[in-house]
């Protein structure tokens, strides 16, 4: 079994291939739609058993995955289950966000500048609903390190070089506080 699901758009591919390599160069083993439903599979079903039997729903947010039907469902699914990690990519306007998820704190890796030890309160918080902690692959994050800072380059994500340091918000277990929002139109594409 995977400890981290992960959700994201089609178009963030880039930034979610980096993030894996993070989170399995500290020990974690992750979820993937992409690497882990065969041809035979039912999509929708292989999703809900994912999720379901994954401790950790790292949901990456953009302007891409808040058009996402699949995204917004997997991320209501893992706040409703309590396992919900929610990610920032971009610097997202609150009130595009659906209103079942605005009451958490999210990650912000708007401006990661791609380094893995900045993760610590990420890491900190999978590690909780992991039921353990991180451990690290210093061959893998060596490797990611050397990338010096360009982790986002694939179709739709800008490039990420800037070296300020991110600022990460705590990840609480459950939700905050309920606001409404007015939710965007899902599409049905990854």
């Amino acid at each position: 079994m995977a400890d981290i699901f992960l959700a994201y758009a089609r178009e963030d591919r880039a930034a979610a291939d980096f993030i894996s390599e993070v989170l399995r160069g500290y020990g974690y083993q992750v979820w993937r739609h992409d690497e882990q439903i065969g041809p035979d599979e039912d999509f929708e079903s292989a999703i809900e058993t994912s999720l379901s039997r994954t401790p950790c729903v790292l949901v990456l947010f953009s302007e891409f995955a808040l058009r996402s039907e699949w995204v917004l469902r997997e991320a209501e699914m893992a706040a409703e289950q309590e396992k919900f990690v929610p990610v920032q990519l971009d610097r997202l306007d609150t009130e595009t966000m659906p209103a079942s998820i605005i009451g958490y704190q999210f990650v912000d890796l708007s401006r990661w500048d791609g380094d893995p030890a900045k993760l610590v309160t990420l890491l900190r918080g999978i590690g909780t609903l992991v039921g353990r902690p991180p451990r690290r692959d210093e061959t893998i994050l060596k490797a990611l390190r050397s990338r010096g800072g360009k982790w986002r380059t694939g179709d739709g994500d800008k490039l990420v070089s800037d070296a300020s340091p991110s600022p990460i918000g705590d990840i609480p277990s459950r939700k905050k506080q309920s606001q409404s929002a007015d939710t965007p139109k899902p599409s049905k594409s990854r």
